[in-house]
This record gives C-alpha cells, sequence and structure tokens, in this order.
C-alpha cells in the first residue's frame, strides 16, 4: 500500500457499512478518510451521506476522499455525482 511507508495509523472496513460503524464507534480516532466508492454492501456514496448525517461534529468536518479504480470520461456527469472531476486532455 502506499501510505505504508508514511507511519500512518490506518484502520481498514471491508466495506461501506462497515466504515460507517467504525467512524460512529470513535469519530474522534478519524483524522481522514479514503473512501472507495464501489465496495460491496453499502457503496462509498451511501456511506459518506450516513456519515455526514451523523449527529457527532466531527462527522460534519472530517476530511473524506472519494476513491474509485474505475473512471471514465461520463462518470463524473452520472446520476449522484457530487461534483464534476477535473479532466486532463492528452495532447
Amino acid at each position: 500500500m502506499l501510505i505504508e511507508p508514511t507511519l500512518l495509523k490506518m484502520d481498514c472496513a471491508c466495506n461501506g457499512l462497515e466504515a460507517l460503524r467504525m467512524f460512529n464507534k470513535a469519530p474522534e480516532k478519524h483524522d481522514m478518510i479514503f473512501m472507495d466508492l464501489q465496495m460491496q454492501e453499502m457503496d462509498g456514496f451511501e456511506a459518506t451521506e450516513r456519515i455526514r448525517a451523523l449527529e457527532t461534529p466531527r462527522a460534519k468536518n472530517v476530511p473524506i476522499i472519494a476513491l474509485t479504480a474505475n473512471v471514465f470520461r461520463d462518470d463524473d456527469k452520472a446520476p449522484g455525482s457530487r461534483h464534476e472531476l477535473p479532466h486532463r486532455e492528452a495532447y
């Protein structure tokens, strides 16, 4: 994993539901969340929405970085997209 050499402490969740449970159990423990958008059981979009809806103040401002292995030019305009992603044109 690319982050391991940084010696940061990491928790890994197998799916969005587990990520939600982990954050809800100890919100103060997490300084940042890397969220896979295409997980089983609960995807990263729903997990992010549910984290943001939690009553704890930390849930409103913890940085959540969205990640995915599959990106196509039109994905940023798909229903459910939160922001347009910048594209670099190859010349």
